[in-house]
């Protein structure tokens, strides 16, 4: 897996319209260790782990008997990467995307702080 070293990035998954958000650090230690190295906003459901490559996201759906990630495998296409310092940008992407719902997304990312 090549590895992805932006800051965060928006992705979509082949024939779906919804448009997903990543930022860079796991969303907790437990899912660091597993090697989570991004983590996926979702609007009702918090932050998912997530391990990111150019054409794939693995994504945390779960917890198995061990303790370890059920990881379930997405193709996915990269739209754009981006980083703190283009917030300007990233609130233009949202806002033509989800029509001002994004700026809750915003909020989420100017406070994140991964681990």
């Amino acid at each position: 897996m090549i590895a992805m070293t932006g800051e965060g990035y928006f992705f979509k998954l082949p024939n779906n319209k919804n448009t997903f958000t990543t930022v860079k650090g796991a969303p907790c230690e437990w899912s660091k260790a597993q090697g989570a190295t991004y983590s996926l906003l979702l609007e009702n459901d918090g932050h998912r782990a997530v391990k990111l490559s150019k054409i794939r996201a693995y994504v945390g759906v779960g917890e198995n008997e061990k303790g370890k990630i059920i990881w379930d495998k997405w193709d996915i296409r990269i739209i754009e990467e981006f980083s703190k310092d283009t917030v300007q940008n990233t609130i233009w992407y949202y806002t033509k995307l989800w029509k001002n719902s994004g700026l809750k997304h915003l909020e989420a990312l100017a406070n994140w702080s991964p681990v």
